[in-house]
C-alpha cells in the first residue's frame, strides 16, 4: 500500500514551507498536552505556544517562522494527532505559570483536519528534538488515519492508566461512557485527587455498596464529594478552580468482595505515605 505524505493532504509548496515550523508536543512531567487539547483549549494554546520561563529557563517553544503546526502525541506508539497550524503572533504574559506565550491564531485552511488527522512519525536515531522544518522533515510525517470525527479519548485503557482531568472525568460520568462504568462500577479502591496547581493531595476510598463509580460520581455531581477541605476549596475560589486544576487516578483497586475494613485499612496507609493530612487535604 502507497503511503501517504502529510504534504498530499496539506499541499503546502516549496516556496511556502520557510514559513512554516513543526512542532511535536510530548508529556513532560504531569502535563500532557493531550489533555489540555481535548479538554482545556486555552490551557492548550498555552502549554504550545510557551516562549520562556523566569530566569535562564527556556521554554518548548521558539518562533522562527510565521506559522506552527501542532502535533500531540497519541495513544499509539509513534503517532501524533494533528491539533491545528497557527499564524504565531505577539507574546503576552501567561495565565498559568510566570513567563511569557506566543499568542496563536488557528488557521481555517487547515482547521477540519484538527482532532482528526493521526500520523506517524518516528524520531531519527540521534535527534531529540520537538521543532523540525517542512522543508527536510515533512516527508517524514504519514498519514495513519483521518477519523470520522474529532478524537474524544473516553475508552477505558486499564485501572494502572487512569489519570483523569475533572472536566475528562465529569464527561465520561455524564455521558455513562460504557466501558468506564463496567469497569468502575465493579471495583472497591483507594483513590488520589491532586491540585495541580500546588501539588497537594487528597486520597479517599470507596467501600461499601458505592464501588468508584459511584463515589467519583458525587465528586462531579458536588464537585467536594462531602469532603471539609475540597468544600472550602468550592467555597473559596469556584467551580472553575476544580475543573481546571484537579485531576483523580487510583491507588489500588480491590474486587467487590473484599471486606471494607480492608479498604480503609489501605487508605489511611496511603494517607501515612503521602503524608496528607499534614501536607495535602485529608483532615483525619
Amino acid at each position: 500500500m502507497e503511503r501517504i505524505l502529510l504534504n498530499d493532504i496539506f499541499n503546502i509548496s516549496e516556496d511556502e514551507m520557510k514559513d512554516y515550523l513543526i512542532k511535536v508536543n510530548q508529556p513532560v512531567e504531569d502535563q500532557n498536552p493531550l489533555d489540555f487539547y481535548l479538554y482545556d483549549k486555552s490551557r492548550f494554546l498555552e502549554y504550545v505556544g510557551w516562549y520562556k520561563g523566569t530566569g535562564a529557563k527556556q521554554a518548548h517553544f521558539v518562533a522562527n517562522r510565521k506559522y506552527v503546526i501542532q502535533f500531540v502525541k497519541y495513544i499509539h506508539p509513534h503517532q501524533w494527532l494533528f491539533t491545528g497550524v497557527y499564524k504565531v503572533g505577539e507574546l503576552k504574559p501567561a495565565e498559568v505559570g510566570d513567563g511569557q506565550v506566543y499568542t496563536l491564531i488557528e488557521q481555517e485552511k487547515f482547521a477540519k483536519y484538527s482532532g482528526r488527522l493521526v500520523v506517524h512519525f518516528k524520531r531519527q536515531q540521534g535527534r531529540v528534538s520537538t521543532k523540525y522544518t517542512p522543508e527536510r522533515d515533512l516527508r517524514l510525517f504519514t498519514v495513519a488515519e483521518i477519523k470520522e470525527s474529532i478524537f474524544e479519548d473516553d475508552e477505558f485503557h486499564g485501572y494502572e492508566n487512569i489519570h483523569l482531568p475533572f472536566k475528562n472525568l465529569e464527561r465520561i460520568i455524564h455521558n455513562l461512557k460504557p466501558s468506564w462504568k463496567s469497569a468502575l462500577s465493579s471495583v472497591k479502591g483507594v483513590y488520589v485527587i491532586t491540585d495541580q496547581t500546588n501539588g497537594k493531595l487528597y486520597i479517599g476510598s470507596a467501600y461499601g455498596q458505592e464501588m468508584i463509580w459511584s463515589r467519583w460520581s458525587e465528586y462531579v455531581r458536588s464537585y467536594h464529594g462531602g469532603n471539609k477541605s475540597l468544600r472550602k476549596i468550592l467555597n473559596d475560589y469556584g467551580k472553575e478552580y476544580i475543573e481546571k486544576n484537579f485531576t483523580f487516578a487510583l491507588l489500588e483497586t480491590f474486587k467487590s468482595t473484599v471486606e471494607d475494613s480492608v479498604i480503609i485499612q489501605r487508605e489511611s496507609y496511603w494517607k501515612d505515605v503521602l503524608a496528607t493530612r499534614k501536607h495535602g487535604y485529608n483532615e483525619n
